[in-house]
């Protein structure tokens, strides 16, 4: 048994990030991290550019970035992957949320899975010639315009769920659609055990509920396969938190930033059902607020203190920082390196830093 205080998890988490210690590349921080949840465009480069020595706002039109995958994959909403790392996901959850997901068109089109899987088949064809926005999509199926919640990806997450779809990473625009080939997919128990020692590298110590919270798979899927590759995971104990937790591979050695911020829908801020290491449940409702909205965060000295928002003014940014409680000035130099790195990371520059 490891046994570790609050500060010492969360230097090990803030360092697995890139956090504490930037990686070299955005495709090795995002491989760091498994997935960084985009349905709102801007967190894909703002959360990689925390995470970078060196981040560039063009990063995603270098070749080896062409890689990045975009889908629907984790709590079956949209995430950015490498190439490599969304095959495992495909492995790990895309029967279970397929099979999911022909439930709910049962439900609300009374389709049944053949009709599915037809309708899908549909859409792959109508890509055969290249990537496709949704209203082009929608022409060329009528039928599609009539699913409930299209606009949130209804009525294309069979495709996606079959490894079959990706959403093209762009600089803005309309959302364009493409064909995907995962190729030969792992078998879904190997899936998970490499999604298991990932997840708890990166997000651990953490439990098993953390682990499905992250995932959205159900418990029964993820205890067989967990037990049968326990003896890798090294329990861990940390002081004054309650339930079972786990770590994969060696602890990250150094202390915890005095400031960080992060992105909304922050990898971090997502990657736990108990959320109390680094966000007080006082001030939960501040961060996840109405409408699944989840804030871009401002952590000292790893906890989250308040949130902050990017204002485009022209072309310089103006970031406003909202606190839950007074900031000493002396964070207020560490604020303004990380608010550059989130105006650049959109192609600006920082014109202003306000405290509210």
């Amino acid at each position: 048994m490891l046994r570790l205080t609050q500060t010492q998890a969360r230097a090990h988490i803030l360092g697995r990030h890139g956090l504490s210690q930037p990686y070299a590349t955005p495709l090795e921080a995002l491989h760091a991290v498994f997935a960084i949840q985009t349905q709102y465009s801007a967190s894909l480069p703002t959360a990689l550019a925390f995470r970078v020595k060196s981040f560039k706002p063009t990063w995603h039109k270098k070749e080896e970035n062409k890689t990045v995958l975009k889908s629907w994959t984790l709590r079956h909403t949209l995430h950015a992957h490498t190439a490599a790392d969304f095959a495992v996901a495909m492995g790990a959850i895309g029967e279970n949320f397929f099979l999911r997901f022909c439930r709910w068109m049962e439900g609300s089109e009374g389709l049944t899975e053949a009709q599915v899987r037809e309708r899908c088949a549909e859409i792959y064809e109508s890509l055969s010639a290249g990537a496709l926005t949704r209203t082009e999509l929608h022409e060329a199926l009528p039928a599609l315009k009539e699913v409930p919640m299209a606009g949130w990806g209804a009525d294309v997450k069979g495709l996606a769920y079959l490894g079959k779809l990706k959403l093209i990473v762009s600089d803005g625009g309309a959302t364009r659609f493409a064909r995907h080939d995962c190729g030969e997919l792992p078998d879904r128990s190997t899936a998970i055990a490499e999604l298991l020692r990932r997840y708890f590298s990166a997000y651990g110590p953490a439990t098993i509920a953390d682990f499905r919270h992250w995932t959205g798979l159900l418990k029964s899927s993820v205890m067989p396969v967990f037990e049968s590759i326990q003896d890798e995971f090294t329990p861990v104990e940390v002081e004054g938190m309650p339930g079972d937790r786990f770590l994969h591979g060696g602890l990250v050695e150094g202390g915890v930033p005095r400031v960080n911020l992060l992105a909304k829908f922050d990898p971090l801020t997502l990657g736990h059902a108990d959320k109390t290491l680094f966000l007080a449940e006082k001030d939960r409702t501040k961060v996840f607020r109405i409408a699944a909205q989840v804030e871009a965060g401002v952590l000292v000295d790893g906890k989250f203190v308040g949130t902050w928002r990017l204002n485009r003014k022209g072309k310089g940014a103006e970031v406003v920082i909202e606190p839950f409680r007074k900031i000493a000035k002396a964070r207020m130099p560490g604020l303004e390196r990380e608010a550059r790195k989130a105006a650049k990371s959109v192609g600006l520059n920082l014109s202003s830093i306000e405290l509210r």
